[in-house]
């Protein structure tokens, strides 16, 4: 998950900040932006374990070994 995670850590950074102060400027309350923050970075985690997960499925389809990719 962590390869995951570190692939795509910075382009979901920018666009979490990216909401966040949009959200700020559109006069949304600081407590409702943070909760929305916070929202948003559970999700990015999730979403790197739910995509290595996905991974290791098809590659466990194919037959390959985690180890064997170039």
């Amino acid at each position: 998950m962590i390869e995951q995670y570190k692939k795509t850590w910075i382009p979901m950074q920018i666009g979490i900040f990216g909401v966040s102060i949009f959200l700020l400027i559109r006069h949304m309350p600081l407590l409702g932006a943070l909760y929305c923050f916070l929202v948003m970075q559970i999700a990015a985690v999730l979403g790197a374990w739910w995509g290595a997960r996905i991974r290791r499925k098809v590659q466990a389809a194919r037959g390959e070994l985690p180890l064997s990719r170039n």
